[in-house]
């Protein structure tokens, strides 16, 4: 005969194991049906949002036709959200680049633990002094002097 165990419920700050709570068996782990997804039932009104949100921006749905003022909203920064949202459909977001040209080779000498005991300021210093000025990102008089 096997004993039973009982277990002991543990609370803490934000509940704990408690009978009943939590997900129950065999529920349904997410929609299987794509025609019930949010995107499959937004596809169908894509068009007339389109139109609307043209004739909110440039006063017509048709870039060959001249606008119509009255259609245009006279909210500035509305309008530039819709060009926006237009722009990035048609072609896409704009993809971010960020480059870092280096001077010279720049090697690091300090491990993470060690760069974990030094306060922000030491930090802030050794990379005055041991990377930024000798690759020539900041002049070596601000490397010296704290940046100031």
């Amino acid at each position: 005969m096997r004993a039973e165990v009982k277990r002991s419920v543990v609370r803490g700050p934000n509940g704990g194991r408690r009978p009943g709570a939590g997900r129950p068996k065999g529920a349904k782990t997410r929609i299987k049906n794509s025609d019930a997804h949010v995107s499959a039932l937004a596809r169908p009104w894509t068009a007339r949002v389109f139109h609307d949100a043209c004739l909110l921006a440039f006063g017509t749905d048709n870039p060959e036709k001249p606008a119509d003022r009255k259609l245009i909203t006279p909210d500035p920064w509305l309008r530039l959200a819709v060009w926006k949202i237009i722009l990035d459909r048609a072609w896409g977001r704009a993809p971010m680049e960020v480059r870092f040209d280096v001077k010279q080779d720049v090697s690091f000498k300090y491990t993470r633990e060690e760069l974990a005991r030094l306060s922000l300021e030491e930090i802030a210093a050794l990379w005055r002094e041991e990377i930024a000025a000798p690759a020539g990102l900041i002049e070596q008089s601000d490397a010296t002097d704290g940046g100031a």
